[in-house]
């Protein structure tokens, strides 16, 4: 399993793996299971490529899912008729692997990172058929694979990290960065921003977390102690 992502009502719950396929499962069914002591049985899954589907991302309103895979594709997941429906092939969005995947609070835009060291941005269109992705503006700034996204709180800033240890801002509205910085010694894996916007963090392959001042890049702290790469990074809701 290489990804997950939870909806906003917390009901439904989207795994992606390493052979292509995306399943969503009830979090009630689950639930269920486990308290009868049985093993859960995945829902049946939505074979989207060849390859591993690296990135999942739900929108706010929780009625549609995007997924990023190996092909460097997106594709699209959507309520209709009492179901999840996949979309067609939504777009081809990377010349190599999509790493990550983010959605604006206000579902409008879908940020992708690859590795064809790009960040691409893809404004959402609804109709009868489903959801359509068309590209607006994209970054190149990093060097090597963009490996993780985070956006603020607003939507208004997005923060990508890279197997080039850069750390990198960007201004949604204008599509153009902010500012940018080394982060870490070696690859950069994930980036987390706090729900204030005031604080972004970082993990990387050097087992290291900082925190950074969002506005200046000041490193606030660095956290030590994890045993091997640093993959993951959340903020807890209150900071």
């Amino acid at each position: 399993m290489r990804s997950l992502a939870l909806s906003p009502d917390q009901q439904w719950l989207a795994s992606g793996g390493d052979d292509g396929r995306v399943a969503i499962h009830s979090t009630e069914k689950l639930q269920e299971r486990v308290t009868a002591e049985a093993t859960p049985q995945l829902m049946p899954a939505f074979k989207v490529g060849s390859d591993w589907v690296r990135a999942i991302a739900v929108a706010p309103s929780g009625q549609w899912w995007v997924c990023g895979s190996n092909d460097g594709s997106l594709r699209v997941f959507w309520w209709k008729d009492n179901g999840w429906k996949p979309c067609q092939l939504v777009a081809r969005a990377h010349g190599f692997w999509v790493m990550a995947v983010v959605i604006t609070p206000d579902g409008k835009t879908v940020i992708s990172a690859g590795a064809d060291n790009r960040i691409q941005a893809w404004q959402v269109e609804h109709h009868e058929l489903g959801v359509t992705l068309t590209p607006t503006w994209s970054g190149n700034r990093h060097r090597f694979w963009v490996s993780g996204l985070a956006l603020t709180a607003d939507g208004s800033t997005v923060a990508s990290v890279a197997y080039d240890g850069q750390l990198v801002l960007w201004d949604m509205g204008r599509g153009e960065e902010i500012r940018h910085w080394q982060a870490h010694s070696s690859y950069g894996s994930c980036v987390a921003i706090a729900p204030d916007g005031k604080t972004v963090a970082t993990g990387g392959a050097d087992r290291l977390i900082y925190l950074w001042d969002l506005e200046t890049g000041h490193c606030r702290a660095t956290l030590s102690g994890n045993g091997g790469n640093v993959f993951g990074l959340e903020f807890h809701p209150d900071g």
